[in-house]
This record gives C-alpha cells, sequence and structure tokens, in this order.
C-alpha cells in the first residue's frame, strides 16, 4: 500500500509542490529573522532551562500571532478596502506559520541549541 504522501502527491502534484516551495521560503524568513532579531527576542533575553522559560517563551509567541490575527482582521473584515499600508497581507500568513513551528521548537527544548 502506497504511504499517505506518496498518495498525495500522486493525486495533488501542484498543490504538494507548492506547499514544499513555500515551507522553503518560509525556512529563508525563518534564518533571516533570527539572524536580525536574534534568540532572545522570544525569550525575553533569557536562555530557556525550565518549564517557566518555555510558557514565558511561548506566551510571547502566542502575543505575536495574536498581533498578526488582529492585523488580517482589520485587513479582511474591518476595513472598507482590502489594502495594506505596510506588508503584504499575505505575509501575515507566512508568519503565522513560521511562528507556529518556533512555538514547536521552544516547546521541544530545541531553542538557542
Amino acid at each position: 500500500m502506497e504511504d499517505v504522501i506518496t498518495s498525495i502527491e500522486k493525486k495533488y502534484p501542484l498543490a504538494t509542490e507548492e506547499f514544499i516551495k513555500i515551507q522553503s521560503i518560509q525556512y529563508l524568513t525563518f534564518c533571516k529573522k533570527l539572524n536580525d532579531y536574534g534568540p532572545y527576542n522570544v525569550t525575553m533575553g533569557k536562555d530557556i532551562k525550565n518549564s517557566e522559560d518555555i510558557k514565558t517563551a511561548l506566551s510571547v509567541i502566542l502575543v505575536r500571532i495574536s498581533d498578526k490575527f488582529q492585523r488580517l482582521l482589520n485587513i479582511l473584515f474591518y476595513k472598507k478596502e482590502l489594502t495594506e499600508s505596510n506588508e503584504p497581507l499575505i505575509d501575515s500568513f507566512k508568519d503565522l506559520g513560521v511562528y507556529a513551528i518556533i512555538a514547536e521548537i521552544i516547546n521541544n527544548g530545541k531553542w538557542n541549541k
């Protein structure tokens, strides 16, 4: 029996190729942001040593996700026209994906390592 990846790649080749391409772009974004901000921007300047540090870092990520979510709501539902001032709308969706992965990295104890 085919595994699920092979099956889905055969059934939806363009979608799966695009998914992989987007993940590669998100990885580049992650690397650029980590280079610009460093790892301490999500840990409040501390190393992650215990569960409280993890909770703090995940809370910071949650605030960033909330900011992006609120931006999306504002642009998509509250403004009269679909206009962005500073960055394309899709960038907020990209950032949400990257923040979700950062949360997993933190939760797995691999942040700043």
